[in-house]
């Protein structure tokens, strides 16, 4: 949001603060988020051989999961299908009909939360309880590509409480910084958490052999 002001982007040269503006592709933040995303996949597939051959369906799917979900924010592949696919299906890229673009990712990310009932809360509530935030923050997120009236009504409440410090920053910008900076946020308490799960699940195990 801070990016889009007139007076910070007069401060830089080419008067685009393109490394913070979560509207440029490959900015810093973005990139940031992928790397967690790609850490937490590898740390997924070691935690797969750390079992050495019985472990939880958990940890397969979120190394599947994590990898699929960062390699598309890598390579924009959402984008893609939204301003191309959506278009051409359904002659628009936003609002009408566009929810289904969202579905698949919607689909990978809930096998991962639906298989991490699995093993947590039994292993920990707190990796639980970062999961369903997690889950929270992601929906929220993508309240204008699933039009869904709720998660609308949250996004739009909430800037009308805050209108007295956001009343500088136009719309497009607000609702912008709001699915992007939602869903690093729910990314990061799903990194997060999973990591956190990685030395709940190891401290039990090393408990439990001795």
């Amino acid at each position: 949001m801070v990016s889009t002001l007139p007076e910070i982007r007069d401060l830089t040269i080419s008067h685009r603060l393109a490394f913070l503006d979560l509207d440029t592709e490959a900015n810093l933040p973005t990139n940031y988020a992928i790397l967690k995303l790609y850490f937490s996949a590898i740390i997924s597939v070691l935690m797969v051989f750390w079992y050495k051959g019985r472990a939880p369906v958990f940890w397969e799917i979120a190394a599947i999961a994590l990898f699929i979900t960062g390699l598309d924010e890598s390579a924009q592949l959402h984008e893609v299908l939204t301003a191309g696919l959506a278009t051409k299906l359904f002659g628009t890229e936003y609002l009408s009909g566009n929810q289904y673009m969202v579905l698949p990712y919607a689909l990978i990310l809930g096998a991962f939360y639906l298989s991490s009932l699995t093993l947590f809360p039994k292993k920990s509530w707190i990796v639980f309880i970062c999961f369903v935030v997690s889950g929270i923050f992601l929906i929220l997120s993508q309240a204008v590509e699933l039009a869904f009236k709720p998660a609308l009504d949250v996004m739009f409440n909430t800037f009308n409480m805050l209108s007295i410090v956001l009343a500088r920053f136009d719309e497009d910008a607000l609702m912008f910084a709001w699915e992007e900076g939602l869903e690093m946020i729910g990314m990061s308490l799903l990194c997060g958490g999973l990591i956190i799960g990685v030395y709940t699940v190891q401290k039990s195990e090393e408990l439990d052999t001795t």
